[in-house]
């Protein structure tokens, strides 16, 4: 998820300690290692919630072209509090006071 230079900038690449749940990392960087690891065990479904909270917009944006091109088609479930970030959803269900609404 756009972490090859990050990684390859790392002291030991991949083998670079990055302490007890990744605590020297940025919580971007956590964000898309895990989104990273999820991917390659080539999920049938894949549940991300609020997964761009850490992120900019610009490399939300980035993030999400990659799963676009990504060439497998996990069913995406997306929990967010911000509904106009998935403008390609196919279906969009909003929780509102306890009542579920699909649009």
């Amino acid at each position: 998820m756009r972490l090859a230079d990050e990684v390859a900038a790392m002291p030991d690449g991949l083998q670079t300690a990055v302490g007890w749940n990744g605590s020297s990392l940025s919580g971007g960087q956590v964000q898309r290692v895990c989104l990273a690891r999820a991917l390659l065990m080539d999920p049938k479904v894949l549940v991300l919630d609020e997964f761009t909270a850490n992120l900019n917009t610009g490399l939300e944006d980035e993030i999400r072209v990659a799963l676009a091109e990504w060439g497998r088609e996990p069913t995406v479930i997306e929990v967010t509090h911000r509904p106009d970030a998935v403008p390609n959803a196919v279906v969009v269900a909003v929780l509102d006071d306890g009542l579920l609404f699909v649009e």
